[in-house]
């Protein structure tokens, strides 16, 4: 287990394995995708698949105060 020098909880780091403060950063595993397989659906059967992407939302602009 590795310590970040300036840890506020050393022993606590160690003994849990990881940093509790997210100072220092391990690989994480990766699982594999599942395959897509058949399912019974209230439609007949279907297919499952990866799920779709999401579009990145949209900022909008703060309105100015009316003073």
């Amino acid at each position: 287990m590795l310590t970040c020098n300036s840890c506020p909880y050393p022993v606590r780091c160690a003994n849990r394995g990881h940093c509790i403060s997210g100072k220092v950063r391990e690989a994480g595993d990766s699982l594999p995708q599942p395959k897509p397989m058949q399912v019974m659906t209230t439609a007949g059967m279907g297919m499952t698949s990866e799920a779709p992407k999401t579009a990145p939302k949209i900022k909008t602009r703060k309105k100015k105060d009316a003073s």
